[in-house]
């Protein structure tokens, strides 16, 4: 059985779930205005709204929301 979001590897490139050591960069790029314009979607107004938002990430994986596949 191939488990789900086990992350993807390239010589380039590493997908991976987040973990709680990338809590302050995430706040930073999903605060950011200019990255969000090229990323798409709406950007947080405050470094408070970017943890929220990161803390939200670990409750999709939980499975509180099984809709949610990423």
């Amino acid at each position: 059985m191939i488990e789900r979001n086990a992350g993807i590897v390239t010589p380039r490139t590493i997908l991976r779930k987040y973990t709680d050591q990338d809590r302050e960069a995430f706040a930073l790029i999903f605060t950011d205005k200019e990255v969000i314009f090229y990323m798409g979607g709406e950007h947080c107004s405050t470094m408070e709204d970017a943890y929220r938002l990161f803390d939200k990430c670990f409750e999709i994986y939980s499975g509180k929301f099984p809709e949610r596949d990423f």
